[in-house]
């Protein structure tokens, strides 16, 4: 195990270059086990930010580096800042339909960008993360009858059970950047183009389930 020594005078510029901050060296093995590792990380995320378009054989790697990339948490994608930068702000909602013909509002977590408890919008940024920029998306859309599903199961009712879940999209283009015209963002446009993403017909079978946590609509 590499132990930290902690210096008991100050360097000087000169001096610190020279100065290691472990005790011993690594062994032959933990070099090559560090080596094999960085080796790994290197090839499994490199062929995955190869252009598929000039690497012809990127597919076929990445049909086997895929699996631990995912596992690991390397996935790589920067779409967010290029080569198109997006255009568009958007969060999504469910409507639950009951047997009785009433409905119930849901939407999704968004995060709390003004609140103040620093825990309280972590929680809320990982929500949105999952449900707001992964969940509309083409590449997610598998997931939507479990999402379903589980908003059914959390707004059960025997005497009244959800009849059908709609799930939808709203959203609308952000201004261009006008420097005569700037919008910040306490002026920005609401989200009112809607768009219908998915329509879920409940099954009886989808209710039976006691153990789910009761979703809070909103108010």
């Amino acid at each position: 195990m590499t132990v930290a020594v902690k210096p008991k005078t100050k360097f000087s510029f000169r001096e610190a270059l020279n100065y290691k901050s472990v005790a011993r060296p690594l062994t032959e093995i933990e070099t090559t086990v560090v080596s094999t590792f960085i080796l790994f990380f290197l090839t499994v995320v490199g062929t995955w930010l190869l252009d598929e378009d000039y690497v012809f054989f990127k597919d076929s790697v990445t049909a086997f580096t895929k699996q631990p990339m995912d596992s690991l948490g390397w996935v790589q994608y920067w779409g967010l800042f290029s080569p198109e930068v997006r255009n568009q702000n958007y969060h999504s909602t469910a409507l639950v339909e009951f047997a009785d013909g009433t409905s119930k509002l849901y939407e999704f977590p968004r995060t709390k960008i003004d609140q103040k408890d620093y825990w309280s919008h972590f929680g809320g940024e990982k929500k949105r993360k999952l449900f707001g920029d992964c969940m509309p998306w083409q590449g997610w859309s598998q997931f939507l009858p479990s999402i379903a599903r589980f908003i059914a199961q959390a707004n059960n009712d025997p005497a009244n059970p959800p009849r059908m879940v709609t799930i939808f999209w709203h959203q609308v283009f952000t201004p261009p950047p006008d420097p005569k015209h700037w919008v910040y963002r306490d002026q920005l446009p609401y989200h009112t183009q809607q768009l219908i993403k998915f329509i879920y017909k409940v099954d009886p079978k989808d209710l039976q389930s006691n153990n789910v946590e009761r979703v809070a609509p909103i108010k």
